[in-house]
């Protein structure tokens, strides 16, 4: 329910929210702006009710995971799901780093974290680290300019769970 429903529902409300405001910055009908700023500032506490909401049924979810591996859980299943004292135990070379770099050259990363838990645990902050700093770049079609983020999300989580 948490995937399949609450983050599209995130999703949408994002976007609709971005298009309320391309109408408030690009609109010369005093109507038309009043009406979408209304519309927006109710998007905006719906997508906070959603939010939080997220935030409470993902920590039950996660907190709920206990695995044994003498009953055959396979690594696989570790990785996903593993606590991080199961995951020393049982894979202790097993973490996931992210490290940025403002330049190629050699010598300490200006960030770095290093997550020692199973996949699902990190794999929302993970993606928070890459969009810190994903930049929009503005393309114009016609009198609209729209503002598109330089990665996608969509693809960068798909590049993140293929790495894994």
């Amino acid at each position: 329910m948490r995937i399949d429903y609450l983050h599209k529902m995130q999703r949408v409300y994002e976007s609709e929210i971005e298009r309320m405001q391309d109408m408030i910055n690009h609109s010369k009908n005093p109507r038309e702006v009043a009406v979408s700023a209304k519309r927006k500032e109710k998007l905006q506490k719906q997508l906070k009710e959603c939010r939080e909401y997220d935030e409470k049924i993902s920590h039950l979810a996660l907190s709920r995971i206990e695995l044994d591996l003498d009953d055959g859980v396979t690594y696989a299943a570790l990785i996903l799901f593993g606590k991080n004292a199961a995951i020393i135990k049982y894979l202790p070379q097993a973490e996931i780093i992210f490290e940025y770099r403002s330049s190629e050259a050699s010598g300490p990363a200006n960030q770095r974290e290093e997550f020692k838990v199973g996949f699902f645990a990190c794999y929302d902050r993970v993606w928070e680290l890459v969009n810190l700093r994903n930049d929009k770049q503005h393309y114009q079609e016609g009198f609209f300019v729209f503002d598109i983020a330089t990665f996608n999300e969509r693809v960068v989580r798909e590049a993140i769970l293929n790495a894994v």
